[in-house]
């Protein structure tokens, strides 16, 4: 009796999981959508400090697959193309720019988004680097962003 319990249990549970983990995405991906302060840089740990002055070292754009870059004091801005993998421990995100060829590269970096906060660790190397597999490994940049709220 306690095996077929378990059993049923066991099945019950998996059944359960794999909708979700397929949800995921798509919950994290409407989760992004919208824009969000960069607030705080780290590199191996450290801080590094922003100008009183400034209200954000950028604001980024999230919608549908696209994402809009615009740095504190330049008047243009860079349009990425990003994919989501919540289904990898830690999750993952890849950061495509370029078109074709050897304009287009890819910066494989992890994610973890908790209500209006959003981090990001990518390598420092850039698209040349291996995606983090912690938050707090060396050799990496952790991107802070809180979202904005709608107006």
């Amino acid at each position: 009796m306690k095996r077929m319990f378990c059993m049923i249990a066991a099945v019950a549970l998996v059944a359960g999981i794999i909708p979700l983990a397929a949800a995921d995405d798509k919950d994290d991906s409407k989760s992004f959508q919208g824009n969000w302060k960069l607030l705080e840089i780290s590199s191996s740990g450290k801080k590094m400090d922003r100008p009183r002055e400034i209200d954000a070292w950028s604001t980024w754009t999230f919608a549908g697959d696209n994402l809009t870059m615009k740095f504190f004091g330049e008047e243009k801005e860079t349009v990425v193309t990003i994919k989501l993998d919540s289904s990898k421990k830690p999750k993952h995100i890849n950061l495509t720019s370029g078109e074709t060829g050897k304009d287009k590269e890819t910066v494989e970096a992890i994610y973890q988004i908790d209500g209006d906060t959003l981090k990001i660790a990518q390598p420092k190397a850039g698209p040349k680097g291996k995606r983090p597999v912690e938050f707090d490994e060396k050799d990496i940049v952790v991107l802070t962003f809180k979202k904005e709220k709608k107006k």
